[in-house]
């Protein structure tokens, strides 16, 4: 009985734990914000990754921001987020260079496993996934990645394969990417972002996207967009918030144009 007991507790300890790291907020649309680089957790039950070979540095205030965008939809949008600090798990990124023990797979895992779920419940309705990320490039512009290469934008990107915007029937990449059905063409409103219809070439340096906009753009209902937000927005509690009641207020008016 003892024995039993004792292993009810630790199982408990262990969700208790899982729940902490990652955390999954449910919604009514199919509308997903994924934060994987926000976390500020350490702990002494995962092996440190190797920050020599891989980027390790937090994306600050990217969760606060996971959390606004989510109040300012009316908490209808689905939210999952990583709470280990990056130098443990970095979600965004193939397992063997995300993690360095079997227990950081562990959360790896679950991390993804609630996203697959969320993508299973909405099989036959477009699903918008939206990869909050951080970066401090002097140029200051959001940077919207749709996993195609710098490069492509100076050419005819209607021939991208790798991209989810393939699975957005009815429009040209073109279109979708960079013009006026662009999520850049609701945000040149308000702030310097690239791609879209003012500035159609990112400038350098530039994200393009992830592990997360390469993978999930195999499901062929899911369109999945990075957004890497500048430093000057996130590092004051006042533009975060703005900036998270403006993306709020885009979500709605992009997800219409997706239906």
């Amino acid at each position: 009985m003892k024995k039993l007991i004792l292993f009810l507790f630790l199982f408990i300890s262990y969700l208790s734990y899982s729940q902490s790291y990652i955390e999954v907020y449910n919604g009514d649309l199919p509308i997903i914000v994924t934060c994987s680089h926000g976390g500020s957790i350490r702990t002494t039950r995962i092996d440190n990754r190797n920050c020599e070979i891989y980027e390790c540095n937090s994306d600050l205030y990217t969760n606060d921001i996971g959390f606004k965008i989510r109040k300012y939809l009316d908490n209808t949008c689905f939210f999952v987020l990583n709470n280990l600090h990056r130098v443990e798990l970095d979600p965004n990124r193939n397992v063997s260079e995300a993690c360095n023990d079997a227990d950081c797979e562990t959360y790896y895992d679950m991390f993804h496993y609630e996203i697959e779920n969320i993508i299973r419940l909405f099989t036959n309705q477009p699903i918008l996934i939206l990869d909050i990320h951080g970066q401090a490039h002097e140029h200051g512009f959001i940077e919207l990645g749709y996993n195609i290469d710098r490069k492509d934008y100076y050419n005819n990107i209607n021939h991208v394969a790798n991209s989810s915007v393939n699975n957005y029937y009815g429009k040209t990449i073109e279109e979708i990417v960079r013009g006026k059905y662009s999520l850049g063409y609701y945000y040149d409103r308000y702030y310097d972002v690239s791609p879209s219809p003012k500035n159609p070439i990112p400038p350098t340096p530039y994200f393009n996207g992830g592990y997360i906009t390469e993978k999930y753009s195999k499901y062929k209902n899911v369109i999945v967009i990075q957004i890497e937000i500048p430093y000057s927005i996130r590092k004051s509690e006042q533009s975060r918030e703005e900036f998270s009641k403006i993306t709020a207020k885009i979500i709605k008016s992009y997800y219409k144009k997706l239906k």
